[in-house]
């Protein structure tokens, strides 16, 4: 007797959608910001009110709250994915999975501006860089290494996923550089359209920190789905 196999569709309705989704929200987001904070029309003409709701820099806005979404989504498709038979593939998929669910824990409750505090206070005091950029920097440095490493081996067979999985990375070193460079950059007297330069590299940090995970939802949607299908061909069996 033969089983018939199932066909398991793409989690949570579809991978495709749900990035599209982040995407175009946040997007739209983003240039409502550009236009009430960054242009002389919108400057001269902000809504009162719900004007912080749209402010991409504001640690509870829409936008800070879907990128918050996303790493959580990002967090536990990695997680579902570490249920793989092999046990080195569970532990690193596990490992990944809790760094994406860190990063949206970390944004809901400002666990960094509060290392940023502490550390100030009582290790050191610098005008230079964000001072908890100090201490977690490495740690990002050695995890985000060792997570691009795997899952490259991960996503080989998969080009697509594989190049996003690379821009979602960059994005992530892009945004942790402009990040770092932030502090120096408020100190300069360089000014665009009025505004000083830490205004526009803000926003440009903000949407490259919500893009990496968006990106990764899609290549851990697909690998999910793949493994999927794989466990749905194995248990095929003939009696």
């Amino acid at each position: 007797m033969t089983s018939v196999a199932t066909n398991p569709r793409n989690p949570w309705l579809g991978t495709t959608k749900l990035v599209w989704a982040f995407l175009v929200i946040e997007s739209l987001l983003c240039l409502a910001h550009v236009y009430w904070h960054l242009t002389w029309r919108g400057r001269s003409d902000q809504p009162v009110g719900w004007l912080e709701l749209i402010d991409v820099r504001m640690d509870h806005g829409l936008f800070q709250w879907g990128t918050i979404l996303a790493n959580l989504t990002a967090g536990f498709l990695g997680l579902r994915i570490a249920r793989s038979p092999a046990p080195a593939r569970r532990r690193a998929w596990f490992l990944v999975g809790m760094l994406f669910v860190y990063l949206a824990v970390d944004d809901a409750l400002m666990v960094h501006e509060w290392l940023d505090g502490f550390v100030d206070r009582n290790v050191t005091r610098q005008d230079l860089v964000h001072p908890w950029l100090l201490v977690m920097l490495p740690v990002f440095g050695v995890f985000g290494v060792l997570a691009i490493r795997f899952l490259h081996t991960e996503f080989r067979s998969d080009q697509r996923a594989l190049l996003l999985m690379w821009l979602a990375f960059l994005s992530m070193a892009a945004a942790l550089l402009l990040e770092v460079a932030e502090r120096t950059v408020a100190h300069t007297d360089t000014r665009l359209r009025g505004l000083e330069i830490v205004k526009y590299a803000q926003v440009l940090e903000e949407y490259l920190e919500m893009l990496a995970p968006v990106l990764l939802i899609y290549c851990f949607g697909s690998r999910l789905h793949r493994l999927q299908r794989e466990r749905s061909g194995d248990s095929q069996t003939t009696l």
